[in-house]
């Protein structure tokens, strides 16, 4: 169950996900690069409890080259949030981020944007309601050796949920990753959660100190690289969840088989 909520489960909650991103990347000049990238994500709950939801829409890229070192980047990004509910109720989404990308070597890089999101909320009962809200991001790879890798991500952003409504949420990951040979390795993640509004002037679920929740997981994982495109990764999970409402605390253990493949990428010049 991959939602902040604001409420216990008395049972653990089946879910399938599906999610399809892909994307086109062309190059203007040396310098220019355009990018077009589409994202659907199809999530259904096996619970009465949940609500299934679609989440779907295109993203628009610019970056331009300011040296061998750095980058400018843009993007923006609409959405549109339908959750499976009684009436044709959904919310769309607009979203901005300015940024800049730093890679002083092979072994590190940091990217950082910021950008505002104005969302509409169309319900048939209760009429159209808006926000405007802020966006962040940032990223930090740093390779310590040949063998140790650490990533660090934080970000503020809408996002969809299975309570029915898009939320406001604060992410924050930290991970390690070490390869003991060419096709095992070992790693470690940290992750953080919540939907507290950290400047308060956004996100009808966040004003509400009952409706407030956070979560910490960390996740110990091993993976097995079987070619250049076919992994398998095996983690176990404990993660401490916090309700705001009455100090109420819950904890989860899980174990997850995660076997991936990624398709070839195809690449051209467009100068």
């Amino acid at each position: 169950e991959e939602d902040i909520t604001n409420r216990f489960l008395d049972d653990a909650i089946r879910f399938i996900s599906w999610r399809a991103t892909p994307s086109w990347t062309y190059d203007l000049t040396p310098l220019d690069q355009i990018a077009l990238a589409g994202s659907y994500r199809q999530v259904e709950y096996d619970s009465s409890e949940k609500t299934d939801y679609q989440y779907f829409g295109p993203t628009i890229g610019y970056n331009r080259r300011l040296s061998e070192l750095s980058k400018f980047t843009t993007e923006l990004s609409a959405r549109r949030f339908i959750p499976d509910e009684p009436g044709d109720n959904y919310t769309d989404t607009i979203g901005t981020l300015l940024g800049y990308a730093y890679t002083s070597s092979e072994r590190f890089t940091v990217s950082g944007a910021a950008g505002v999101s104005y969302s509409e909320e169309h319900d048939e009962d209760e009429g159209n309601n808006s926000d405007v809200g802020y966006r962040l991001k940032f990223d930090m790879k740093y390779l310590m050796s040949d063998q140790l890798t650490a990533r660090v991500s934080l970000s503020h952003d809408n996002e969809p949920s299975g309570d029915g409504d898009q939320v406001t949420r604060n992410r924050a990951r930290v991970a390690l990753d070490y390869r003991m040979t060419e096709m095992a390795t070992l790693g470690l993640d940290f992750n953080y959660a919540d939907n507290v509004d950290l400047l308060g002037f956004e996100g009808e679920s966040t004003d509400d100190e009952d409706d407030r929740s956070r979560y910490f997981a960390v996740r110990p994982n091993i993976g097995w690289q079987f070619t250049e495109d076919l992994s398998l990764v095996a983690s176990y999970q404990f993660r401490y969840t916090k309700f705001e409402d009455e100090n109420d605390t819950a904890t989860s253990n899980s174990v997850f088989l995660t076997l991936q493949y990624n398709f070839p990428t195809v690449a051209g010049e467009g100068f």
